[in-house]
């Protein structure tokens, strides 16, 4: 899991508020539900690949290690 999610956050609100200033303050613009949308499935998937990034950084630094243990206690 991601241990600093905030910016995630920061930019999802970031999307919401320019939204709603382009439909609100803007002539001639209306704010749209599917940029909204849009930018929460960017977040999502940068936390996904984060996330996969941060697991597989643990897992194969675990996976070196035995292997270099293996390899002591065999002598090879």
């Amino acid at each position: 899991m991601v241990r600093n999610w905030w910016p995630a956050l920061v930019f999802a609100a970031h999307a919401v508020i320019s939204e709603l200033v382009r439909a609100w303050l803007l002539p001639g613009r209306d704010g749209d539900i599917w940029d909204v949308s849009g930018v929460v499935m960017e977040i999502a998937v940068w936390l996904a690949c984060v996330g996969l990034r941060i697991a597989r950084g643990s897992n194969s630094s675990s996976i070196q290690v035995r292997t270099l243990k293996s390899r002591q206690v065999s002598g090879k």
